[in-house]
């Protein structure tokens, strides 16, 4: 697989084309489009100067039925590869046409054999360079690499993105029939010929929504009113406009964001806003803990229009009302939403005629990816962030905000799951699931009450620090309902008893592994409710996070404990944030569901585990 690949294509071949990409390319597709301003109907002719490339099959496209490939595309990527991050390049015709773009042709595809120079020197290329500068695969779906770099679409590909490596890949395009290569055998920027694809039906249900217009009231008022209706073959647009808008929380950037944001860009001339949720407003959200910041958000939202659409004006904020940028700029014309939050449109519209601004047209992008022809209701479900965010939960993460140990070396000891969570999140309900499955089993919250045991290093310096009236007058034990009260009463009295005692807790925790490791587990789950406190997270190889809804866990709490529910929700919120938490989880587990749903993100996440280690065993 290569991480990142080009496609060059046309409009009837791109649909299968995508397909035969996506199991090639792991990570991002970058596809350059080209489409007419505006819909010009059946009868839609072309510019003379603006047909080169056309005798190899290029095809320019109405803004109309441009739209529709896009949505295509996005419909049915998941199918082939859901991880895919695929980027539509837009370009208007000029730039597509300019003479300005050259490179240097050596053609040895299929067809002609021929050398020839063109003009061409990457070195020429202008605009802005894609986020993911290098492109390891250069897919094509035209007989050879020599009408591929002839056609519109590479001459939009190389004013965007840098190919220092070109040249000579394409000296080497002998290769271009292999579709296994690996990463250790292959030159960058590979350039590889699809064939034997069939066009795909570009008149297929694709679940878009036509807008119409009906005029009510007396005539000449001209108050208008839109309804969306279910249509199955056009993607109706009005007319290209200045400036679009939509809004959204932008979690992780899937196919329904990519089709919105890169739908707004195809209606733009001038100018896309985005309005991106602020985390004030998340709190209702589905898993909000997962959500990231928005400063994140933004970011990413900006970075994926500089891929898409860098000639355009783009603005991205965040909002702290459902109303954001459209409440007060009077030069926006066009609303781009889904279904769900059409209503959520016409109240801006509302809140516009309040304010003598003008209203703006709602344009409908239908984000429900349509049945098969059989009806089979997997294939239908929404692109969603909250469908998103559960498929995340028990799935590794790659990105922990904190250190880990080093690579794991099963000749040096067992494998450490570090487990934590706030209180009351199902942490002790996972520690068992996991060890049910073969891991060995380190309780934290044990250990903890051995430290202050007599002949333990923590025993003679808590005498020390906290005087003789901590002892017990029935046994040499530390009293720990004397203690208490000393500590708690002042933070840096406590701040020191963790010094003292967490050390010696993670000495028993060492003295666990080893006693697993000799016993032939290789895995060890560490249970620890301070994991994080302690720094104990940047002593294991991975760490696990349970959840739950703060309700859910003051219900819990009450629950289990007897406490009212004011002094269980105080407890609960001197306790770090379920997001604190998941900042540095690998894994996220969600106990709010049934205990069969928790049951099922264990077990993904456990044989995920197994197979990136690649060598647990245990001795159960």
């Amino acid at each position: 697989m290569y991480k990142t690949g080009a496609l060059i294509t046309n409009s009837r071949l791109l649909v299968p084309a995508v397909a035969a990409a996506a199991k090639m390319v792991s990570e991002v597709l970058y596809i350059p489009l080209l489409s007419l301003p505006a819909a010009s109907g059946p009868g839609e002719t072309i510019p003379a100067e603006l047909q080169r490339g056309q005798g190899q099959g290029g095809v320019l496209s109405s803004l109309e039925s441009t739209c529709r490939s896009v949505r295509q595309v996005y419909f049915h990527a998941s199918e082939h590869n859901p991880n895919l991050d695929i980027r539509f390049l837009l370009n208007s015709l000029h730039d597509a046409s300019s003479d300005d773009v050259h490179v240097h042709v050596v053609d040895v595809g299929p067809g002609p054999s021929s050398s020839t120079t063109s003009s061409i020197n990457p070195q020429q290329t202008r605009g802005i360079p894609l986020v993911h500068s290098t492109i390891d695969v250069l897919l094509s779906t035209y007989p050879s690499t020599r009408h591929t770099v002839e056609s519109m679409e590479y001459a939009a590909l190389a004013k965007r993105a840098q190919l220092p490596s070109l040249n000579a890949a394409l000296k080497n395009s002998h290769n271009n029939n292999r579709t296994n290569s690996s990463e250790d055998d292959r030159s960058p920027s590979t350039v590889v010929h699809l064939s034997g694809l069939a066009p795909h039906d570009t008149d297929e249900t694709v679940g878009a929504l036509e807008i119409e217009e009906e005029r009510k009231g007396k005539e000449g008022e001209g108050s208008r009113c839109r309804r969306a209706r279910a249509h199955t073959h056009t993607v109706p647009v009005q007319a290209p406009f200045l400036d679009t808008v939509l809004g959204g929380t932008f979690d992780t950037i899937h196919n329904g964001h990519r089709l919105l944001l890169t739908e707004s860009a195809l209606l733009a001339t001038r100018r896309v806003v985005v309005g991106v949720t602020h985390d004030s407003l998340l709190g209702s959200k589905v898993l909000s803990d997962l959500i990231r910041p928005v400063e994140r958000r933004v970011a990413q939202v900006e970075a994926f229009l500089a891929d898409v659409c860098p000639h355009l004006s783009r603005r991205v904020v965040p909002i702290e009302d459902i109303y954001g940028p459209t409440a007060w700029d009077g030069e926006l014309e066009c609303l781009v939403v889904s279904p769900e939050t059409l209503r959520g449109g016409e109240k801006v519209n509302e809140e516009r005629k309040k304010k003598n601004l003008n209203p703006l047209v709602i344009h409908v992008i239908n984000i429900i990816k349509p049945s098969n022809d059989r009806g089979s209701p997997s294939l239908e479900a929404k692109m969603s962030s909250s469908d998103e965010r559960r498929s995340m939960l028990g799935k590794y993460r790659d990105t922990p905000s904190s250190p880990r140990l080093p690579k794991w070396d099963p000749s040096t000891g067992p494998y450490l799951v570090g487990l934590t969570g706030c209180i009351a999140s199902g942490k002790s309900s996972v520690f068992k699931r996991l060890i049910k499955r073969g891991a060995f089993p380190v309780d934290c919250d044990k250990l903890g009450h051995s430290a202050y045991k007599p002949g333990t290093s923590a025993y003679k310096q808590l005498i020390e620090e906290f005087g003789k009236e901590i002892i017990s007058n029935e046994s040499e034990e530390i009293n720990r309902k004397v203690l208490g009260p000393i500590v708690f009463s002042d933070p840096k009295k406590l701040e020191r008893l963790n010094e003292i005692v967490w050390p010696e807790i993670w000495s028993m925790v060492e003295d666990k592994v080893k006693q697993a490791f000799v016993e032939g587990y290789s895995v060890c789950v560490v249970d620890a409710a301070v994991m994080l406190r302690a720094s104990w997270h940047t002593k294991v190889h991975e760490v696990w996070v349970t959840i739950a809804p703060p309700s859910e866990a003051v219900r819990r709490v009450v629950e289990r404990d007897g406490l009212s529910e004011e002094a269980a929700r105080r407890r609960t919120s001197a306790q770090p944030s379920n997001k604190e938490y998941v900042e540095h989880a690998n894994v996220v587990i969600s106990t709010q569901w049934e205990p069969s749903y928790t049951e099922r993100q264990v077990e993904k996440a456990w044989n995920e585990m197994v197979k990136r280690t690649d060598t647990i065993k245990s001795p159960l």
